[in-house]
């Protein structure tokens, strides 16, 4: 799913760094942070889930523009405890103009 989700943004003009789990992207993000106009990152992931990783960013860059992505619906991440009830979410599967369309958005917010 990663690399389809870096291949959607790409075609849409976006530059897009991956990293394969939220250890690495922390890395990335830390190394140089104004390479990065926004994070898009899955609920699950391996070593740190998406919520610890927005949250590690975000006491590096006050109010990071964030979306994250899961199978699972949205009640059941908020029910789950792993997301707050007003973020930024985008359930799998996903049509590649929902996900551009939700990038845009939060970019030009």
């Amino acid at each position: 799913m990663r690399e389809l989700a870096s291949e959607i943004l790409s075609i849409n003009g976006y530059t897009v760094v991956e990293a394969g789990n939220g250890v690495e992207a922390l890395d990335l993000y830390e190394k140089n942070p104004e390479d990065f106009d926004m994070l898009v990152t899955d609920v699950v992931m391996p070593q740190m889930g998406g919520k610890e990783l927005a949250e590690r960013i975000a006491a590096l860059t006050p109010e990071p523009r964030v979306l994250f992505l899961s199978g699972y619906t949205s009640t059941a991440i908020i029910q789950q405890g792993l997301l707050e009830v007003d973020t930024n979410f985008l359930q799998k599967p996903f049509t590649p103009a929902d996900l551009a369309g939700m990038v845009r958005k939060l970019l030009d917010s």
